[in-house]
């Protein structure tokens, strides 16, 4: 294998390391649940479609079991009652700033793919207003370009 394979080697094989580190579980974990609580209701059905697309997400389910996802789904949506909670949710995503471009994207996106499973289970399409600017939060802590990845993912 040439220099160029190895380097691609290794840098997938920090990235697969990485995205078993329980930062990127808890990131993921509230930035889905300051998606869910943005318009300050949590319903059952806001949580069942979050931790449905947690649990479908390749990179969570890849490294974590179902029990550590639901754990720390239910964990984030506890904090999300509180502003203190909700301050403690967005230092978890800041814990995450000086990881992988990759990994903080994948955090947006999971949390972008909870947004859009909560409005399409509500019969409209897109990422709600209130959702929009969580979202856009969550990105200035991750360090990444909000515009960007939901330009590349959904309509807002």
């Amino acid at each position: 294998m040439g220099w160029l394979g190895e380097l691609f080697g290794r840098t997938a094989t920090a990235v697969r390391k990485a995205t078993s580190d329980p930062v990127f579980l808890n990131a993921a974990a509230s930035a889905t649940a300051m998606v869910v609580a943005a318009d300050g209701i949590v319903e059952d059905a806001e949580v069942e479609a979050a931790l449905s697309g947690m649990l479908g997400n390749q990179c969570l389910k890849g490294h974590f079991t179902p029990q550590d996802i639901e754990n720390a789904l239910n964990n984030a949506l506890a904090s999300a009652k509180t502003r203190a909670g909700r301050q403690e949710l967005l230092r978890n995503i800041q814990g995450l700033a000086i990881k992988p471009q990759e990994m903080r994207e994948d955090v947006f996106l999971i949390a972008c793919d909870v947004g859009d499973v909560d409005k399409t289970q509500a019969g409209t399409h897109g990422i709600g207003q209130k959702e929009h600017e969580v979202l856009t939060s969550i990105a200035k802590a991750l360090g990444i370009n909000a515009n960007a990845l939901l330009g590349a993912s959904s309509s807002v």
